[in-house]
């Protein structure tokens, strides 16, 4: 039970009607009346008015308090007050499931923002990197006998740009991991999503079969309405697929906005991987850049230089700002590179072997409320 001094309500034909010394209004039921205070039924719950604070009440006719009881059930049928008995179970995974879309609303926001920090710390990685190489260069060509003052200073700045660059590093890599943390809440949901949906399917055809009331019927077709509304959250990008292999596909990848190539979907591969030809067609500068190790699927370690795409596209499915490296001769010359979870993360992922197709799921609940 609620107690409120005031809830404003917007005025209902069907309603009792309090009107509050204050300039508010509160509408509903009366279910109760004692000298001191006043027991109103909002549908979701109740409240305590203090008659003090009443100005004036107009009361409602039976047949108008069952207009709005009526009304009540469409607009909280997921409360257990007006759910079907044999479906009291079915509303409160309803209810989780609800509490998990919230959660994964919360996350989509907070993963936004942590993109956003991403792009900035990547961008100050850049500019560090292009410093530090300025400043090695003049090291280079400075003399200590000549100019010892000049000399440390270079020295001082290499190592403060060397330390800055270990600090952005690992903020870089401590906020990717917080949102991989905070993807797994939005595709927990998805998973969800779609195994309520099932279990509703099957509830459904369990009383039909029974027999189904029409209250029950009613309270499918909300059910079935507020899911259309969650799945409506999620844009699906269907990406028709080259080759299709057990849970390998082949699909088209659109690089930096300049050129096509065929790429291998691997979410066991931690970064997107080009080969040496895609590369070079993309103009990429490798001068310079010191090689990392990477593990290739029959347990090698092979040389690989990391690089910062600007870009990637797959059907209308696209990431900005990733990372990858370039591999040398170990790739089949059938493919342009292997799309991993650089590219991947950024959304949910599902192959279909039967359809042929790749699919790509992104969370944005925004979208469907601004429609």
């Amino acid at each position: 039970m609620l107690f409120l001094w005031a809830f404003f309500c917007p005025f209902s034909l069907y309603a009792d009607v309090i009107y509050l010394k204050n300039g508010r209004t509160l509408e509903g039921i009366i279910i109760e009346e004692t000298e001191g205070k006043i027991t109103l039924d909002l549908g979701f719950g109740t409240i305590i008015v203090k008659r003090e604070g009443v100005k004036r009440i107009e009361r409602a006719t039976g047949q108008e308090e069952q207009s709005l009881q009526d009304k009540w059930k469409k607009e909280y049928f997921d409360s257990e007050r007006f759910t079907p008995p044999r479906l009291k179970g079915l509303v409160s995974e309803l209810n989780i499931l609800s509490s998990k879309r919230d959660e994964a609303v919360r996350a989509e926001s907070e993963i936004y923002q942590m993109e956003r920090q991403n792009r900035k710390s990547t961008e100050r990685i850049a500019q560090k990197k292009k410093e530090l190489v300025e400043k090695n260069a003049l090291l280079a060509q400075a003399s200590p006998e000549e100019n010892v003052q000049h000399y440390n200073e270079l020295v001082t700045s290499i190592n403060k740009l060397s330390a800055e660059l270990v600090l952005l590093h690992d903020e870089l890599i401590e906020n990717r991991r917080k949102r991989e943390e905070t993807l797994r809440s939005v595709s927990g949901y998805f998973q969800s999503l779609s195994e309520f949906s099932d279990r509703m399917k099957r509830k459904r055809a369990e009383l039909e079969k029974k027999g189904l009331s029409q209250e029950e019927d009613l309270f499918f077709l909300r059910v079935e309405e507020r899911m259309r509304e969650y799945r409506d959250e999620f844009h699906q990008n269907a990406i028709s697929c080259e080759n299709v292999s057990g849970r390998h596909v082949i699909v088209t990848a659109f690089i930096n906005k300049q050129i096509k190539g065929s790429f291998l979907v691997d979410t066991g591969a931690t970064v997107v991987t080009l080969s040496e030809k895609m590369a070079l067609d993309l103009h990429l500068d490798l001068d310079g850049i010191e090689p990392v190790f990477v593990t290739l699927a029959d347990g090698k370690n092979v040389p690989a230089k990391p690089v910062l795409l600007k870009s990637v596209q797959v059907g209308e499915a696209r990431a900005e700002n990733v990372q990858a490296v370039v591999l040398g001769q170990h790739l089949d010359g059938q493919i342009d590179g292997l799309l991993g979870m650089s590219f991947l993360r950024h959304f949910l992922v599902q192959i279909s072997s039967k359809e042929g197709k790749l699919f790509l799921y992104s969370f944005d609940p925004e979208k469907r409320a601004s429609d």
